[in-house]
């Protein structure tokens, strides 16, 4: 730590520079026995004059190293706007405030003086000396001035009204700071700069001394965490009372903007936007512990912590840390992700439905009026045809859009913890309950959406759970004899036919009911083939944009998608349409491409599960990682001729570096 403090006098006018010299001398004097012994420091003093700009604009501050300012007036409410390092600002006195209304008099035998400046109001409009000057005071900055009121180019505007009124008005004299004194000189008025004496700057000098020794001591205290944070392996990240990301970390701008930071002062804006995409923010929302709860987003692992900072006021903001998971932790976790299966935010958007066939913009349209309100929703449609999306983009567009978005497969968890998640349980509910207890989905998604798909499947006694907590709006945790209120509103969806499944006595009839106010049906791909050419084009681009590829798609590619069959609707065409992406040599994908795409082992006898269509590049296991890296080296990156060096196709090359990656 440095131990000179580096004062720095913005000065008007020269004078101040050999007033502040005196001043400080005095300072130097016994700085040894007093002010070292204090703080600690010693002192610099630096007096910058003023050149051509009165708001000292015209000096580099960004390359001094200050410890603090000392000024006054409009150039310090300038310097505020400019810096963080502290500014004393320096009082008008009465005595300096009737020695400039005298100079004034004197020097243009004035008699009408007008004083222009700020917190002016503490002193009369009569002299102590002298009851013939006729002295009026503009106060700039008044009790009860807003901040816009306080911005440079208003109060520079505010002094020129004020100095042509009063001219107009007949007053022959001005006194005022040095903006106005810029301004006098540009239209010829008769004026005086407030001026200082040596007990100002003395004061002066005391008060920054004083700042400036906080200011460093903060400065390093700041520097050494900033140190610590920026060391961290984890992301780290503070967010304020209004979810504003307030403090971070270099390690969150690696792992969250892969170090693809436009300005510094959008760094802020953009890590609070991806947070928010990635549902953190939404965590955040419930003002809960979260301790290693994994999340997944586009296709990466991220272990979270969140930690509200809960006063006697409320929460009054959090503090994030992630991690990236190792491949063998994201391994581990995938089931735990399943398991827990909880997206509390809604990614997708009615824009990010692709449909302009009759059927499907008629789907989108009763999704669209449904979404206004909050009662429950139940979408019908086969087996991948997009009804998560439809949910979660009925969600973005309702009431509770800044709520949170659960999602869960009710047919992927076993009885016992399907119960478990939906209602969650108090400590000690059952062997290998986590310790203090969990949240439901219900309680999660409290003031938000409850997606339940495939909710067909869920056991009959749960059902009868399902059917209170919709009509008591209440859930009661497993182990637990209390009641939790929660508001909720419930998107459902299934595949199967709940109609038949109510006679057959396999699913509630009342509970059906109460899913089933507003239906949504989604068409199946075989219902609306015209759309095929533009969701295909949508997957290629996808592709193209997340490997760096540039494939195409021709028309014969496209004709070939429509004339088949889907039974596997929007998920089957993506699975061939990445294939394609895959099997493509070229940029192109053409019919051949898709038919290969299309092929299946058990369309074809055992003999010609080795056809040459769908063989891979002999070479393809011979190659290294280390051969693959020296390839791409010697040719500069370009993955064109570094495929031509290894003696394969492009797309086995980009196969290759999927492959080395996931390793």
């Amino acid at each position: 730590m440095k131990d000179t403090l580096k004062i720095i006098v913005l000065a008007p006018v020269s004078r101040w520079e050999e007033l502040f010299k005196s001043a400080f001398g005095v300072h130097s004097d016994y700085s040894e026995q007093l002010w070292a012994n204090r703080t600690g420091y010693k002192y610099d003093l630096k007096v910058l004059t003023q050149k051509e700009r009165s708001d000292f604009s015209d000096y580099d501050f960004s390359s001094m190293d200050a410890d603090v300012f000392i000024s006054r007036g409009t150039v310090a409410e300038a310097m505020r706007q400019r810096t963080s390092v502290p500014i004393v600002q320096i009082p008008y006195t009465q005595s300096s405030f009737e020695e400039s209304i005298a100079r004034a008099a004197e020097n243009y035998n004035a008699k009408k003086i007008a004083a222009i400046g700020y917190n002016l109001s503490v002193f009369s409009q009569k002299l102590s000396y002298n009851d013939s000057i006729d002295l009026k005071i503009f106060d700039l900055f008044q009790a009860g001035s807003t901040s816009m009121e306080m911005e440079l180019p208003s109060v520079r505007e505010k002094i020129e009204n004020v100095m042509d009124t009063a001219w107009e008005e007949g007053y022959q004299a001005f006194v005022c700071g040095s903006y106005g004194m810029e301004y006098a000189r540009r239209k010829g008025y008769p004026a005086e700069i407030f001026d200082i004496d040596f007990q100002q700057a003395y004061d002066a000098l005391e008060s920054a001394i004083s700042s400036a020794s906080l200011y460093r001591g903060q400065k390093f205290q700041n520097d050494l965490c900033r140190d610590i944070l920026n060391y961290s392996f984890e992301a780290i990240v503070s967010i304020g009372q209004d979810f504003t990301v307030e403090v971070y970390n270099s390690a969150a701008i690696h792992m969250l903007l892969k170090d693809n930071a436009d300005s510094e002062r959008l760094i802020p804006e953009r890590l609070a936007s991806k947070l928010e995409k990635m549902g953190i923010l939404n965590l955040a929302r419930t003002k809960s512990v979260y301790k290693d709860y994994i999340i997944e987003y586009k296709r990466d692992f991220y272990v979270v912590n969140i930690v509200p900072n809960l006063t006697a006021q409320g929460c009054s903001g959090h503090v994030i840390l992630l991690q990236n998971l190792t491949r063998m932790d994201k391994l581990n976790a995938t089931q735990g992700v399943k398991v827990r299966a909880a997206q509390l935010n809604a990614k997708y958007h009615f824009s990010d439905i692709i449909g302009e066939s009759s059927a499907m913009s008629e789907s989108i349209r009763v999704a669209e009026t449904y979404a206004k309100n909050h009662m429950n929703i139940l979408i019908v449609g086969q087996t991948g045809t997009g009804k998560e999306l439809f949910a979660q983009s009925i969600h973005n567009a309702s009431p509770r859009s800044k709520g949170p978005f659960v999602a869960i497969n009710c047919a992927a968890l076993p009885e016992s913890l399907l119960e478990s998640e939906l209602f969650g349980y108090v400590d000690g509910a059952f062997t290998g309950a986590a310790k203090g207890g969990r949240k439901g989905f219900f309680e999660l998604a409290h003031g938000g959406t409850l997606f339940l798909d495939e909710i067909g499947e869920v056991p009959l006694r749960i059902q009868s759970k399902l059917l209170r907590t919709l009509q008591e709006k209440e859930i009661i945790r497993l182990g637990d004899n209390r009641s939790t209120y929660v508001d909720v509103r419930i998107i459902s969806a299934t595949n199967r036919p709940m109609e038949q499944m109510v006679q057959a006595g396999k699913f509630r009839e009342d509970l059906y009911y109460r899913l089933d106010v507003l239906r949504i049906n989604i068409p199946t791909l075989e219902e609306r083939k015209e759309d095929i050419p533009n969701i295909v084009k949508r997957f290629f681009a996808e592709y193209n944009d997340e490997y760096g590829t540039s494939l195409r798609v021709d028309k014969s590619a496209l004709r070939c998608l429509k004339e088949k069959s889907w039974p596997g609707n929007i998920r089957q065409l993506r699975n061939v349409c990445m294939r394609a992406a895959v099997l493509a040599d070229d940029d192109l994908v053409n019919r051949e491409v898709i038919e290969k795409a299309l092929y299946t082992p058990e369309s074809k006898s055992s003999a010609d599960e080795t056809s040459p269509e769908v063989s891979i590049d002999p070479g393809y296991r011979k190659i290294t990682k280390e051969s693959l890296l020296n390839a791409l080296r010697e040719n500069k990156g370009n993955r064109t001729e570094a495929a031509k060096a290894l003696g394969i196709s492009r797309a086995t090359l980009y196969r290759k570096i999927r492959e080395f990656k996931e390793m």
